[in-house]
Formats: structure tokens, C-alpha cells, sequence
């Protein structure tokens, strides 16, 4: 899935989710060379430090196997 990650109230990044559980989010967020770990407690997420986040999906794959990658310029499957 993809999504848009806010940190404090003036920074936005686009992240793509890699796995995800009831109380951990591990995503890919552009400018880290790291993926993230991103945890909730109550009704709050947070990343490492404990750093409070906000997040939004924008776009979620129609089926786990799709690919969001064009190949040669049209959409294609994943074999599975």
C-alpha cells in the first residue's frame, strides 16, 4: 500500500507499507535508507524515538500478486 507519512505538522513523505500487524507498521519512506518501524499504543503510531506520526493511504493494490511497476509501459501481474 501506499501512503503518505507525516512527521510533526510541516513533514510529508511517500512510503510504501512492507509488512503490517495489529500494533507494528514496517515501511519504506523515501529520503531513509532504512525501513521504518512504526508502533501504536492507544490510538497513536509512532516511529522509532518515539516520534509521534500521522498517516494516510493513497493507493492500495487490487490483489497482493499486482505490481504497480509498469513493464514496457503497461500494467502486468506477478506470477502466483
Amino acid at each position: 500500500m501506499y501512503m503518505l507519512l507525516g512527521y510533526s505538522e510541516a513533514v510529508v513523505v511517500e512510503a510504501v507499507v512492507l509488512t503490517t500487524s495489529t500494533n507494528r507498521m514496517r515501511v519504506a519512506a523515501s529520503g531513509f535508507g532504512d525501513a521504518l518501524e512504526l508502533t501504536r499504543e492507544d490510538n497513536r503510531w509512532f516511529a522509532e524515538g518515539g516520534i509521534p506520526v500521522e498517516f494516510e493511504f493513497v493507493a492500495a493494490l487490487e490483489s497482493p500478486n499486482e505490481a504497480l511497476v509498469p513493464a514496457y509501459g503497461s500494467r502486468t501481474r506477478a506470477a502466483g
